[in-house]
């Protein structure tokens, strides 16, 4: 009985949020809007690891703790490289002011409360490109479709593609979010040897997981979150835990990673992790 209520509760909640992230506004065309800036040091010196951080803002309304969050955690400091999803072209400029970053950042939408809504990809290295790829399958109710962000990143003369990315909710079948997620990993360019893809990829539950790691596997991807144990713990009281922010890289070994469970800026924890090159 108590699992049928915890059920009940949890769909409740999941459909609040569907309706609550219903967009006025849809960006379907490949070439933007765009928004993209220049803060990061003119070179950096060449190294063989990066702190890479993911980070889901829950609508950008709580930018400056973000930022501080960011600037001051020692796990979240000094990041080489954030992906950030849920947010708007203002907030992002503003970190990566802050933070001393170069940045792109692509809308999917424009949300019920009239601001941009997407994902972005900031870094202390040199964007060289960048390019957004809608994917397929719209959400069943909204109608709304999801974008991975890629930049190609010049860090110490090793490029890098970084992708930022926001898979749909569970309201959609499991096989159509694991068909966003291959759709992702078509879209890295063959010639790219180093490549970070990180987001959140709404895997509610652990068999979605282990369908991301094998599809990602096949491809040559690691998961360097994997030892992260959940990323969300949602109301009520904190109960439902969910993992569903990760990094997959290539090119890298991942050293370690974590959430950050303190973080007040959003529903969901940031995610980092400390990356080898290969």
């Amino acid at each position: 009985m108590y699992y049928k209520i915890g059920v009940q509760i949890l769909l409740f909640f999941l459909l609040q949020v569907i309706i609550s992230c219903c967009p006025k506004v849809i960006y379907t065309a490949p070439e933007g809007p765009v928004f993209s800036g220049n803060f990061s040091p003119a070179q950096i010196p060449a190294t063989d690891t990066i702190k890479v951080v993911s980070f889901n803002i829950e609508y950008g309304e709580k930018i400056d703790q973000a930022i501080l969050e960011l600037a001051t955690v020692p796990d979240l400091k000094k990041a080489q490289i954030i992906l950030l999803q849920e947010i708007d072209e203002l907030g992002v400029e503003k970190m990566a002011r802050f933070l001393n970053m170069d940045y792109v950042y692509y809308p999917t939408a424009i949300h019920t409360y009239e601001r941009n809504f997407g994902e972005a990809v900031l870094t202390k290295g040199t964007i060289k490109e960048y390019f957004k790829v809608v994917l397929p399958h719209r959400n069943p109710i909204c109608h709304q479709k999801r974008i991975v962000v890629m930049a190609i990143i010049n860090m110490g003369g090793i490029s890098i593609l970084a992708g930022s990315l926001h898979l749909e909710v569970a309201v959609l079948s499991v096989d159509k979010r694991v068909d966003q997620a291959s759709a992702v990993l078509k879209a890295v360019p063959d010639s790219i040897d180093h490549i970070i893809l990180g987001g959140d990829y709404n895997s509610l539950l652990q068999s979605t997981i282990d369908l991301l790691d094998t599809i990602a596997g096949r491809s040559g991807y690691k998961r360097a979150t994997e030892n992260i144990d959940y990323s969300v713990a949602s109301a009520p009281f904190g109960w439902f835990k969910f993992n569903l922010d990760h990094i997959f890289v290539k090119g890298f070994v991942p050293q370690r990673s974590g959430s950050y469970k303190k973080s007040t800026a959003s529903d969901h924890y940031p995610v980092w992790v400390i990356l080898k090159k290969e």
